[in-house]
């Protein structure tokens, strides 16, 4: 299964998420080991990129006769 579209969407949303805002709005909270409203914002991106990635990749795949 095409598990690397987990790793490109990551990637493609830290990298976005980076290039328009520079960390201006940080995503973790140091003190406290945990993320801030950006950062479950980002997570929620990253995993609705991630699903529909690996879904088209996997459909992509068996319609070219790949199992």
């Amino acid at each position: 299964m095409p598990r690397i579209v987990v790793l490109l969407a990551v990637c493609a949303v830290f990298g976005v998420y980076f290039l328009f805002t520079g960390n201006r709005y940080p995503y973790r909270d140091v003190k406290r080991s945990t993320l801030t409203t950006a950062g479950w914002i980002l997570f929620a991106i990253t995993a609705v990129a991630a699903v529909a990635g690996f879904f088209w990749m996997d459909m992509t795949l068996k319609s070219l006769g790949y199992h």
